[in-house]
């Protein structure tokens, strides 16, 4: 045979590069195409020339095994680890090594983003591929599922870290996106405009902002991450995200100036301390002495001043920013209980954290928070009367480009549906009746429909 065909040959069990590709034989074989690639007649021939090759070119030490290849077929997406990581071969799957090649792969009919053959090794490895055991493999779309487990589970925590670090659960990610409009340099000196984006309750939005924020700190572990499909120039090399959740303040319209004063110190004081408690851990840094003068102390600035001491920037996020004003039944600019709240907040947490933006300690960051059940004409968006905030921040609640971002689409539930309800049409059929036809889908519902589907493996 004169021709081999291009296969795309996966590894089970493999530590490092989990493929072997008969295109690169060539290379990996000195004179392979002029000498050995005429002769080659059985299944059997191709497989000791994959051994061949991955025993001259691999340091693992364990071997191929040269007598035995199963026939996976198995078809991906975009994402090649995510068929191998959930692979199992079967009985029937092992092929006879004295199949000849030219009958069991006639050219021009190979499948493609498909894996052909899955090869094994002589003896287990104690660490296989950390692309097949952990982290968010690529589905379909945005439909990512972490690898580790076959066990079918949908998310039930906001925290990124949390979702992609249990085995076998689904997510929906949108960092191609994130990456597109802020993974550009310099990460340094006056950065873009910050996003703030605005959904009603139930769209997954502190979930957005724990993916978002964990993807530039710089002490995530990023084989969590999916494959990103667009370009982009590289993370910051030291940022650490420090989290404000505004939904934390217990204001009222009838406190005293004080109170409200003291309400807010109390929640940035409590969002300074866990950022230093997290960041000296898993830094094995020393903490700060804050026992001083707590009177005089801005607590977002002992958090700043460390970061900068041990040479980090900062990554803002903002959860739950509209939270302090869902009390109010109906707003306008001149509505004094508003206005009273929010000028404290500017004062007294969003301030300093706005000059830092000016000056590029703070270099990138979001901001989420729940819609007023307003008409859209009546739109109130606190603290863009402050010129500080309105030139620091986009708020995005509208734009075509950011309907899809945080919320599901309709692409996002099919392929969803059909993921984790697989062999079953009629119930992924179900799934679909019940949420509707809509432009966007609140994840909240969606996964819940999804757990009360009588099709779905209960775990």
């Amino acid at each position: 045979m004169s021709v081999i065909p291009p296969l795309l040959c996966g590894i089970l069990g493999h530590d490092q590069d989990g493929f072997l590709i008969t295109d690169m034989l060539e290379a990996e074989i000195g004179g392979f195409d002029e000498f050995i690639a005429p002769h080659l007649r059985t299944l059997g021939d191709l497989l000791g020339c994959l051994a061949d090759a991955h025993d001259a070119t691999c340091d693992c030490g364990a071997g191929l095994d040269r007598e035995v290849v199963w026939l996976a077929n198995l078809p991906f997406r975009e994402d090649c680890n995510a068929a191998l990581a959930w692979y199992v071969p079967k009985p029937e799957e092992r092929l006879d090594l004295n199949l000849e090649l030219k009958n069991m792969f006639p050219a021009p009919d190979l499948p493609l983003r498909t894996i052909h053959l899955m090869l094994k090794l002589k003896k287990e490895l104690p660490n296989p591929a950390w692309r097949l055991s952990m982290g968010l493999r690529r589905l379909e779309g945005d439909l990512c599922r972490v690898a580790g487990s076959h066990d079918l589970s949908l998310p039930t925590n906001s925290d990124f870290v949390v979702i992609a670090s249990t085995p076998g659960c689904f997510y929906i990610d949108r960092f191609d996106w994130i990456m597109q409009r802020f993974g550009e340099e310099p990460w340094s000196g006056p950065p873009t405009r910050f996003p703030v984006i605005r959904r009603p309750a139930g769209y997954g939005k502190t979930t957005f902002l724990s993916a978002f924020a964990t993807f530039f700190d710089s002490t995530t572990d990023q084989r969590l991450f999916p494959d990103i499909r667009v370009r982009y120039q590289g993370l910051p090399p030291r940022m650490l995200v420090y989290w404000l959740d505004l939904k934390d303040l217990n204001l009222a319209p009838d406190m005293s100036d004080g109170d409200i004063r003291g309400e807010c110190l109390r929640v940035m004081m409590q969002a300074t301390q866990g950022f230093l408690a997290r960041y000296a851990h898993k830094l094995q840094l020393p903490l700060p002495d804050m026992d001083g003068e707590r009177e005089k102390m801005i607590p977002y600035g002992v958090a700043r001043t460390w970061a900068m001491k041990n040479g980090y920037n900062i990554f803002i996020a903002i959860d739950n920013y509209t939270a302090p004003f869902m009390q109010f039944p109906r707003f306008h600019r001149d509505h004094l209980p508003f206005r009273r709240i929010e000028r404290a907040i500017y004062a007294y947490m969003l301030a300093h954290i706005l000059l830092d933006i000016k000056i590029g300690v703070i270099t990138r960051g979001c901001i989420i928070g729940e819609l007023f059940r307003l008409d859209r004409s009546l739109d109130v968006i606190p603290f863009f009367d402050y010129p500080p905030f309105a030139e620091r921040m986009q708020d995005l609640t509208y734009s075509p480009e950011c309907a899809h971002i945080v919320g599901f689409t309709r692409g996002d539930v099919e392929v969803l549906a059909k993921e984790f309800l697989p062999s079953d049409e009629d119930a992924q059929a179900a799934v679909l009746s019940v949420i509707g036809e809509e432009a966007s889908y609140a994840p909240q519902n969606v996964l819940q429909v999804l757990r009360d589907s009588p099709a779905a493996v209960r775990i």
